[in-house]
């Protein structure tokens, strides 16, 4: 009977984790107008396990060589910086080329495996943002990012220490707390 029962839990597991991958696929293709047909066609984004302003706020970022600035969801700004934000005029466009409106501009530590940074972001609504935290190119220019496709792993430098970071990937998580803010931006 306890056999049946952890085959039971194993399949359920099984089950999930395969919907939680074909969900992140159609999620990630619908957001960039992919039309694949073949369910390996697609490989899920490594992302990079951070924190926001203590090892408490922990999230994931995506790290974006086409992304000119640091871009943070609302809620994540909400549940872990939440101070006030500097104004700005700007719109970020997506690779789709569509208009993002901006709710302001904020700093933020980062950290990385005890790593600690100051970052500027750009604040979007939450649900314009399929990720987190989008971390663009000057930041892994700074860090000299490096991506271990078959470690499932991201090095990255701070200050002369090279770190080695397994990455998560959307295929096994969902955005960290998506789900617990879905109010909107206070001002």
């Amino acid at each position: 009977k306890e056999a049946l029962e952890t085959m039971k839990q194993e399949a359920q597991e099984e089950a999930r984790q395969r919907a939680a991958k074909a969900k992140a696929r159609r999620h990630q293709i619908a957001m960039v107008h992919a039309h694949s047909k073949e369910e390996n066609d697609y490989v899920p984004p490594m992302l990079l396990p951070i924190g926001i302003n203590s090892e408490k706020g922990k999230c994931n970022a995506l790290l974006d060589s086409g992304a000119d600035v640091n871009v943070m969801a609302a809620h994540i700004y909400e549940a872990f910086v939440n101070k006030d934000l500097s104004s700005t005029t700007s719109h970020l466009n997506t690779v789709t080329n569509q208009s993002i409106d901006c709710h302001g501009v904020t700093t933020a530590s980062i950290l990385v495996q005890g790593y600690a940074e100051k970052c500027q972001f750009y604040i979007t609504k939450s649900e314009e943002s399929a990720h987190d935290v989008i971390l663009g190119r000057s930041w892994m220019s700074r860090h000299r990012c490096q991506f271990n496709w078959e470690a499932t792993s991201i090095s990255v430098v701070f200050g002369k220490q090279q770190i080695t970071v397994p990455a998560a990937n959307t295929a096994t998580t969902e955005t960290s707390i998506h789900h617990m803010h879905q109010h909107p931006l206070k001002h």
